[in-house]
């Protein structure tokens, strides 16, 4: 993954609501990468913390349905929406780099780029792919 746009956000480490470099939850991560790659500048969501899966779950799923597409197969910056469940609660963004990695920000860890294989083992049970601002 050397030399590649993800590598930059590898290891900033997870800040519950954190929305800058020094500290990013999964929310933040997507939002900078969106801003500093597509231009594009997301809502803050400042309400989402890991101590309330609930807001999470209607949070995600209000911008999901507001703004975003569901993708057959992921693009390279594609976010993607998990969940250990069925209603997603936590995001990442794709990279096609190394056949294909999420990277996320997940409480207590720095940001890393997982496979889906390595998620699902983790035990995300829904994960999809999204575009922002593609309607049909």
């Amino acid at each position: 993954m050397s030399n590649h746009w993800a590598t930059s956000y590898i290891g900033i480490p997870y800040l519950e609501g954190g929305r800058h470099r020094i500290g990013l939850d999964c929310w933040g991560l997507l939002r900078l990468v969106y801003l500093d790659h597509e231009g594009i500048e997301l809502p803050l969501l400042p309400g989402i913390t890991e101590k309330n899966i609930l807001t999470i779950s209607r949070e995600v799923v209000e911008q999901l349905e507001s703004y975003w597409t569901e993708l057959p197969c992921p693009l390279e910056r594609s976010g993607v929406a998990m969940s250990l469940q069925t209603v997603p609660h936590h995001v990442g963004i794709w990279t096609n780099a190394d056949g294909g990695k999420v990277l996320h920000a997940w409480n207590g860890n720095s940001v890393v780029a997982e496979t889906l294989r390595s998620l699902k083992t983790r035990g995300m049970r829904t994960i999809k792919f999204y575009r922002y601002g593609i309607h049909h």
